[in-house]
């Protein structure tokens, strides 16, 4: 465990810029913030809003990116996938009704 303070951990965490916001009428109804990086192919920074060194990770909102070689390279109608089947590539978590919906077993 960790001697230091929650406090002072936090504050080597870098600041999320803010990225956007959504209103309704004049109420604000979210914010979002992050870290963005536009980057060459070999690496060159030429544009960022936020720590460009902060490392976090992808979790569920890769899965469209995942998905993308499947339907890019014709696999998914080489294998003949349905549109459901696919939409399982992209979708975050297997849930109930997912297993509902291609009546799996246990």
């Amino acid at each position: 465990m960790s001697s230091q303070k929650p406090r002072d951990v936090n504050q080597q965490i870098p600041i999320a810029e803010p990225l956007v916001e959504v209103r309704r009428g004049a109420i604000t109804e979210s914010r979002h913030r992050g870290h963005v990086v536009a980057a060459e192919p070999d690496g060159n920074i030429v544009a960022y809003l936020g720590d460009p060194a902060n490392v976090t990770y992808l979790r569920s909102s890769a899965k469209p990116l995942q998905a993308l070689p499947l339907l890019i390279s014709g696999a998914a109608e080489h294998f003949g996938f349905t549109d459901q089947e696919v939409a399982l590539f992209r979708q975050a978590r297997w849930n109930a009704r997912t297993r509902a919906s291609f009546k799996c077993s246990d």
